[in-house]
């Protein structure tokens, strides 16, 4: 289970009457067999007639700030994102219908000809370049999107860790805040941007949408290509090479992969498991 432990208000049960007891969502719900999902932002009951309920577990400013932005997205970006059709009035949850299509397979698309791995590329650069440029200065400072990192915690190795692994630690971290003062755009980023937050037409398709924007934050717009050089570095050369075609920005993927290394150690800790592996 991805992050911290749940609280007993998260839970699946609690949920379940969370919904139950709200009496004007304007919206027919049966979630009595709902799926139950866990990711590190939220915790989700999908519906078995394509309905997706999507309870924070950060604060609740987290949770209007990730409302507005989607509410004031819609309609910007060139393929669909999560229209909200309802929200909690009881507590605070988000209500919209599933985005339909394929996940990619990255399997698959390791044995695609250039040809097909060009397109999905083009089509997620695509995508890349109108959320990058997609609120105004004045929207994100409206809406009150934060820094990239704004919330991340110090991370802070055990004492036994440190030891051996203290020097490596800084010596990244270093090398992060040296790339970063490289940087000459700042821009909207949607911040959690992997192969599992696609939808594609086809298994090695084109990207025809796009979930979860709980983590948008403002920054170097290489930091939106950090998990996708955790999951393909090819695709995200690609995808690198077609977003700075189309914006004439170009992508550091060696700031992309500092930032990686650094958020899986920091995870690690988090989670009670061995951060060493991400050390080395």
């Amino acid at each position: 289970m991805p992050g911290p432990p749940l609280r007993v208000d998260q839970q699946r049960a609690a949920l379940i009457a969370a919904v139950e007891a709200e009496d004007d969502l304007g919206i027919e719900l049966s979630v009595a067999d709902a799926e139950f999902l866990v990711g590190w932002e939220n915790v989700v009951l999908a519906t078995s007639d394509g309905w997706i309920l999507r309870f924070p577990r950060g604060s609740q400013q987290e949770y209007v700030r990730e409302v507005a932005v989607l509410r004031r997205l819609a309609g910007r970006l060139p393929v669909p994102i999560p229209t909200i059709a309802a929200t909690g009035k009881r507590r605070d949850f988000a209500v919209y219908r599933r985005l339909t299509g394929a996940s990619l397979d990255l399997a698959a698309y390791d044995r695609a000809d250039r040809q097909t791995r060009d397109r999905l590329a083009t089509s997620i650069a695509r995508f890349l370049a109108a959320m990058h440029g997609a609120l105004s200065g004045d929207e994100i400072a409206e809406l009150g999107v934060p820094a990239f990192g704004a919330d991340g915690q110090p991370v802070v190795l055990p004492d036994e860790i440190a030891a051996a692994y203290g020097d490596r630690l800084a010596a990244l971290q270093e090398e992060q805040r040296s790339l970063a003062a490289r940087a000459h755009a700042t821009v909207l980023l949607h911040d959690d941007l992997h192969p599992g937050n696609f939808v594609l037409d086809a298994p090695v398709g084109r990207l025809s949408g796009v979930w979860d924007f709980s983590c948008v934050s403002v920054g170097d717009p290489s930091q939106d290509f950090r998990y996708l050089v955790g999951d393909s570095m090819d695709l995200a050369e690609r995808i690198a090479s077609a977003y700075a075609a189309r914006t004439g920005r170009e992508i550091d993927l060696g700031l992309a992969s500092v930032s990686l290394q650094l958020e899986e150690i920091s995870d690690a800790l988090e989670e009670g498991r061995d951060p060493t592996p991400y050390l080395t």
